[in-house]
């Protein structure tokens, strides 16, 4: 059933480390806007929100028991289940769940449940990049020579399955196990977060404002300022996000409330509000009789342009425009 809680703070019960899925986020290659450093870093923290299950996490889950078998029989080979997660008997940070063993021989099998785009021609090596570390993680920590990938694939027309087979790469294991371990020394045991990528992100790493801290502003966020006040009508926080004027103020902000100029005036705002919002599941689920007893309350900051501030903004670029023009 779609919608139900299937990621949570407790979910790397026994295991604080980095998961063979982590290394598409952590190498800036997943398709996936939540996946990033940072989205990593608060997983394993436990600071990131619940998951709930999508529908295509739903039938992926359901057909990879079918999709598994229908390889066997395609190529003529057993495979098993394996149900606990391998950690690596070197580096102890570095674990993952494999789909199956290829009973035998030494290789696995992972299954797929995805559209065709990114993906080559059946039998070939030719998958998606994102999904690339994956194999080479498993065959990290399970000593294996090659990784079978099969994929249900659809785009126009009824599904189709194909097979991959990944040859093992020692040079791209290593690197990939130099990330990870940099990023276990260089954020999760100083419990320093990555930076966020997007003002999305920001949102995250910074939920809440602390009551009444200001900053004053430099005239570089300035400039960011000016460019914010034109986006805004366009596109907020821009197309993805990542280079977006609003990133770089919440990032000068971090857990401030509100930005000001040399005399105090203040120019922007970036403060913690709370909303009451009714929890429809839980109601359905528990006492439909008791609505009130099942409103919850959230926390979420706003980050507003104050008349003054964009008044300096506008003024801060017309005088930076009238210099250039001088010069």
């Amino acid at each position: 059933m779609t919608g139900q809680v299937v990621q949570t703070a407790e979910y790397r019960r026994n295991f604080n480390g980095v998961n063979a899925t982590d290394f598409a986020p952590l190498l800036g290659i997943s398709p996936y806007p939540d996946d990033s450093p940072l989205g990593v870093f608060l997983k394993m923290t436990g600071q990131a929100d619940p998951v709930e299950e999508t529908e295509a996490m739903y039938w992926g889950h359901i057909l990879e028991d079918p999709i598994c078998k229908s390889w066997s029989v395609r190529n003529n080979k057993e495979i098993r289940r394996r149900n606990q997660r391998i950690i690596h008997p070197k580096y102890p940070w570095l674990g993952g769940h494999i789909d199956r063993d290829v009973v035998g021989l030494p290789e696995g099998l992972e299954a797929k449940l995805s559209s065709a785009d990114g993906w080559g021609p059946d039998g070939s090596a030719d998958i998606p990049e994102h999904l690339v570390p994956q194999p080479h993680i498993y065959m990290a920590l399970t000593g294996a020579e090659r990784w079978n990938v099969t994929a249900l694939l659809w785009s126009f027309g009824p599904p189709k399955q194909h097979d991959y087979v990944i040859e093992r790469d020692d040079e791209l294991i290593g690197m990939l196990i130099e990330v990870g371990e940099r990023f276990m020394v260089d954020h999760v045991r100083k419990g320093v977060p990555p930076d966020p990528t997007s003002s999305e992100q920001a949102n995250k790493l910074w939920r809440r404002s602390t009551s009444g801290r200001t900053k004053v502003i430099t005239p570089t966020q300035l400039v960011a300022m000016a460019d914010l006040v034109i986006e805004k009508g366009v596109e907020k926080g821009g197309k993805d996000g990542r280079n977006a004027p609003e990133l770089t103020l919440k990032a000068f902000l971090e857990d401030v409330e509100t930005a000001t100029d040399e005399d105090g005036t203040p120019l922007y705002s970036w403060k913690s509000q709370t909303s009451r919002r009714f929890q429809q599941k839980k109601f359905q689920e528990d006492h439909p009789e008791l609505y009130a007893e099942y409103v919850g309350t959230s926390s979420y900051r706003v980050l507003r342009l104050l008349k003054a501030g964009m008044l300096a903004a506008a003024n801060h670029a017309k005088t930076q425009e009238e210099m250039n023009d001088d010069d």
